[in-house]
């Protein structure tokens, strides 16, 4: 009855159902390590799953993915556990789905130029990209100025 084919075979017949049961950290778990294979896939990389990124890229080096999948109360969108990639990566790849856009920013633009909270390990910009509000500007800027692919 739960041998792994059987629960593969259970989450492949109701993987909608059962995310929408899940609460948001489970959620974004889940979402979180399809989207790190699938832009593995997309973008021509390796998966890897190493320490301190998730994908060899012929031209970006060692890639970091970071996703986020629910606007935060103020209007912001969160990407976290920023700090044990710092200096173990060459880009961190951020994807938002909501809108479906994503982002590849250098490392040494992430960590020094973007305004990191939270002791360096939390990262916001606004969920509109400062279309309807003027939320963490330079964040969504920078954001604005990486997005992939062009």
């Amino acid at each position: 009855m739960f041998l792994r084919d059987e629960v593969q075979n259970y989450a492949k017949d109701n993987f909608s159902k059962i995310l929408d049961q899940m609460d948001s950290v489970a959620r974004g778990r889940v979402l979180g390590g399809i989207a790190e294979i699938m832009a593995a896939e997309m973008t021509g990389g390796t998966f890897v799953d190493a320490d301190g990124y998730d994908y060899d890229h012929p031209v970006f080096g060692k890639v970091e993915v970071k996703s986020t999948s629910d606007i935060q109360t103020g209007g912001t969108l969160r990407i976290q556990s920023l700090l044990s990639k710092k200096d173990k990566c060459d880009y961190i790849h951020i994807i938002d789905m909501n809108s479906g856009r994503s982002f590849m920013i250098p490392h040494d633009v992430f960590f020094n130029e973007m305004d990191l909270i939270e002791n360096g390990n939390v990262m916001r910009w606004s969920a509109s990209y400062n279309e309807t509000d003027n939320i963490r500007k330079l964040n969504t800027k920078i954001m604005l100025e990486n997005e992939y692919p062009r």
